[in-house]
């Protein structure tokens, strides 16, 4: 507070309203803060320095068949999940085959999991909700030209809206899982549903296919 004159630069250029002048105080809510950095550099004062605290961890794992597991998880209360998503694909290895699991939607998280993927699987549910989130998120992928497939999944007969939007944008689709009470209740149980229910390893192995003819006839 010695250095900083109070002249709200930093305040102002705040996107994410992380700063307040209060009086004389100057007010800091880390839980707001992106550490996009921009503060600092627009301090002339050299009032702002860059500090550390935990907002989440990453778990590194292996199984018998030597995958990799890796897991990000965000502590209780924290509104920022990008930093720990960067801390756990920087475990991963150039040359492996890499597969993230991103969250749904088209938020700050999604972006920051597969801005730099060669290939996003997109999943989706043949319902309104399902088909409004998938618009935007192949919207999204089209403007960094990003490819990727569908897998539509708890198909219960066809949604026409779903079947149309599909045609229409020339949507790839890489499989079809259809809804079954028995995998909610196998995966609400932890166990491995292939492992529980092996006549859907055909379903998984034909995705699979689906998704290595398209890779490969992109080089």
């Amino acid at each position: 507070m010695e250095n900083c004159t109070s002249c709200k630069k930093c305040v102002q250029s705040c996107a994410f309203h992380a700063l307040f002048v209060l009086g004389k105080e100057m007010l800091f809510f880390q839980e707001l803060c992106h550490s996009c950095k921009l503060c600092l550099r627009i301090c002339e004062e050299g009032a702002i320095k860059e500090g550390e605290r935990e907002v989440g961890v990453v778990r590194i794992g292996k199984t018998d068949s030597s995958i990799i597991f890796v897991e990000g998880r965000l502590n209780v209360g924290e509104a920022r999940p990008m930093p720990v998503i960067d801390a756990a694909k920087s475990h991963c290895v150039d040359g492996d085959i890499q597969v993230i699991d991103a969250p749904p939607g088209t938020s700050c998280p999604f972006v920051r999991s597969v801005y730099d993927s060669d290939f996003v699987v997109l999943v989706t549910e043949p319902t309104p909700f399902g088909l409004h989130d998938l618009e935007k998120c192949i919207n999204f992928l089209k403007s960094i030209k990003k490819p990727f497939g569908l897998v539509i999944n708890k198909e219960k007969g066809k949604f026409p809206k779903l079947e149309e939007y599909v045609l229409q944008n020339e949507i790839p689709v890489l499989g079809r899982v259809p809804e079954d009470l028995r995998i909610a209740k196998v995966l609400s149980e932890g166990k491995i549903l292939l492992k529980e229910l092996p006549e859907y390893r055909a379903c998984f192995e034909e995705i699979f296919k689906s998704l290595k003819r398209m890779i490969h006839g992109r080089n």
